[in-house]
Order: C-alpha cells, then structure tokens, then sequence
C-alpha cells in the first residue's frame, strides 16, 4: 500500500537491489567477516533465484531512480 500511494503522490521513488551473489564473488578476499562467509556458503541472494530478484510489487517502475548494488 505504501509503495502505491507514494507513487500515486508523485514523489520519486528510488531502489536500491542488495548485491546478488554470483560463482567467484569472494575469490581472493582474506579476511571476510562471519556474515560473509555465511552468505558465501549458502549462496545468499543469488542471481536467478527467489532471493535474488525483485518481488513483483516491489521492483522498480518506469521513472522510478535505481541505484547500485549494495553489498
């Protein structure tokens, strides 16, 4: 109800997707914390996977801003 209604008043909205994990995201890295190798492990948010993509209701709309992937 939210989303529609702030949409509805013509204020821009703006998304921002968490990072989708992807094969070799973390090759190399050294010193990752405990929630990153959780992530890792079960391969949290994956690209693809119902986790990893926007839910219908959610997702962006034309004219709404979309930012970066946020790790």
């Amino acid at each position: 109800k939210l989303i529609p209604a702030i949409r509805a008043g013509r204020i821009q909205v703006f998304i921002v997707p968490h990072h989708r994990w992807r094969e070799g995201d973390y090759k190399g890295w050294k010193h990752m914390s405990p929630s990153q190798v959780r992530v890792n492990q079960i391969q949290g948010f994956a690209a693809g996977t119902w986790g990893g993509e926007f839910h219908p209701e959610f997702g962006p709309r034309d004219g709404d801003g979309v930012g970066g992937a946020a790790w």
